[in-house]
């Protein structure tokens, strides 16, 4: 190439640093851009070295590899490494450095932006129920409708960070701009996804936190849009939720009761109280109800409606469950010694404790180890319970029933409100619930209810148990219904002893 400047290798609309002959004083070694024969781009790794001419000119000696191949597999894996290989969307890795980008830009420039943070309701249900094949399909769709989901923001950013959840960076934006943005994928999602001719339909809960207001560094503000996140799905999912400050205060509470929980049986923290079941006929207490109480030293007295669901949530509930039944079921053998006309002892049961495999075998045993005849043993389980998993819900009571125990629906009323499957499943008891109970001497609608139900009992040989008997009008308007068993503050408060 002598008499020719270097740049005639290069092709003049790329941007690439030259370099000068007459400035080069040491060997280098540049990858570059060029055009092969053929007019197509490829990647050049030359050796340079300047050479001293005796005439004092300054040239150049230069050896080029075609490094091609080898800048493609590196684009390649340098693609893989932060972008999701199912839906093509950027990944955890490349949101995290482009939320810290966002982050120092608005410091420096005075700007808001909004994280969201998305995770797909069901979707394990749907994974597990309709093969993963079918799973991952939703999720490239769903990645589809996220990032198709508004027209006017175009500057959006959508990325898959794991499993079912989303994240999304909308620029420029504050609450307002935000919700507006939510709304809109809500929307996105009333129809269903198809999948090979299936409707498939599928909701996101959606947290959503704002800079600077919700945290002035990029992990503050994933952690807000994620606590958010949580609040949407424990007020019943297919929502959105701005990040609020007491947020924090919440979960910090229900951390530090998980926390207690797990502790509270070798503590001795927990004790069980009684309440009478009356027979209204005779004024005689027949049996009692087992309700659980928690008195914590950390938080004092935490009640049921608080820690049951965090015990449900994170596994604790057949442990506890275990304890409840047991000493429920001790404290009734004593009593029933005691001289006294036995008593039966009505021990509520938790969705997962009675679904799990061995449950069956652990009354079974509890029965065994205290000696407690079953019969004076009565099973509460909701109708939730009832309606879930017909067929095997059915299996359960029978085999409890095949050792001699009693089966109650608790809380009749309140869910499916159906009397026909009564029938179908081998229940001995039906409580009906309070809200039917309350001022049922004013509320002819309950009241009609009621009799309905204590009519279906009777040709069906059901126990009926009025809950929440609070006032004398109440207790006398059942009894006339022929309502000869019940429970409620009026008879008595839960108490240690239901007899004293």
């Amino acid at each position: 190439m002598e008499g020719h400047s270097v740049e005639i290798l290069y092709d003049e609309k790329e941007e690439q640093k030259l370099y000068e002959i007459n400035e080069m004083n040491e060997q280098c070694v540049p990858e570059e851009i060029t055009l092969n024969k053929n007019g197509n781009k490829i990647w050049l790794q030359s050796v340079k070295i300047p050479i001293e001419a005796y005439n004092d000119e300054k040239i150049i000696l230069g050896v080029s590899t075609d490094i091609t191949e080898r800048k493609k597999q590196e684009e390649e894996m340098k693609y893989l490494a932060f972008h999701d290989t199912l839906t093509g969307l950027p990944n955890r890795r490349k949101f995290n450095i482009d939320l810290i980008e966002f982050t120092e830009n608005a410091k420096t420039h005075n700007k808001h932006f909004a994280v969201f943070f998305l995770d797909l309701d069901r979707f394990k249900y749907i994974n597990d129920t309709m093969s993963h094949a079918t799973g991952d399909t939703l999720l490239s769709l769903v990645a589809y409708q996220l990032e198709t989901c508004s027209e006017e923001n175009e500057d959006f950013l959508v990325y898959r960070i794991g499993g079912d959840e989303f994240t999304i960076i909308l620029p420029n934006s504050r609450a307002i701009e935000a919700e507006l943005f939510a709304l809109k994928i809500l929307k996105k999602f009333k129809e269903p996804l198809t999948i090979k001719g299936n409707p498939l339909f599928i909701t996101p809960s959606i947290g959503i936190s704002i800079f600077p207001e919700d945290g002035e560094n990029a992990e503050t503000l994933m952690k807000n849009a994620d606590t958010a996140m949580y609040f949407v799905k424990e007020k019943g999912k297919n929502g959105y939720k701005l990040f609020q400050s007491d947020m924090k205060e919440t979960f910090y509470r229900k951390m530090m009761i998980e926390k207690g929980l797990r502790k509270a049986i070798d503590a001795e923290e927990f004790t069980l109280v009684y309440q009478p079941q009356l027979d209204l006929k005779n004024n005689v207490v027949i049996g009692a109800e087992a309700l659980l109480r928690w008195n914590s030293e950390e938080f004092g007295m935490v009640p049921p409606s608080e820690f049951i669901p965090v015990a449900e949530e994170v596994g604790l509930i057949n442990q506890i469950g275990e304890w409840v039944l047991l000493t429920a079921c001790k404290q009734c053998k004593e009593w029933n010694i005691e001289g006294r006309d036995p008593i039966k002892i009505a021990v509520n049961i938790s969705m997962k404790q009675f679904l799990e495999g061995d449950f069956v075998y652990k009354v079974s045993r509890i029965l065994d180890e205290t000696q407690l005849n079953p019969t004076y043993l009565e099973l509460e389980i909701t109708e939730k319970i009832a309606m879930t998993n017909h067929e095997k819900v059915i299996e359960i009571i029978e085999s409890l029933k095949s050792l001699g125990v009693r089966i109650a629906i608790d809380d009749f009323g309140t869910g499916y409100s159906s009397l026909n499957y009564l029938g179908k499943i081998p229940i001995d008891v039906l409580k009906i619930d309070r809200s039917l109970v309350k001022n049922i001497s004013l509320n002819n609608k309950n009241a009609t209810i009621v009799q309905s139900i204590i009519s279906v009992t009777k040709k069906l040989q059901i126990d009926v148990i009025a809950v929440g008997i609070e006032t004398k009008e109440e207790l006398q308007y059942l009894k006339n219904m022929d309502c000869y068993t019940g429970q409620g503050y009026f008879i008595s408060k839960p108490k240690e002893h239901p007899f004293s």
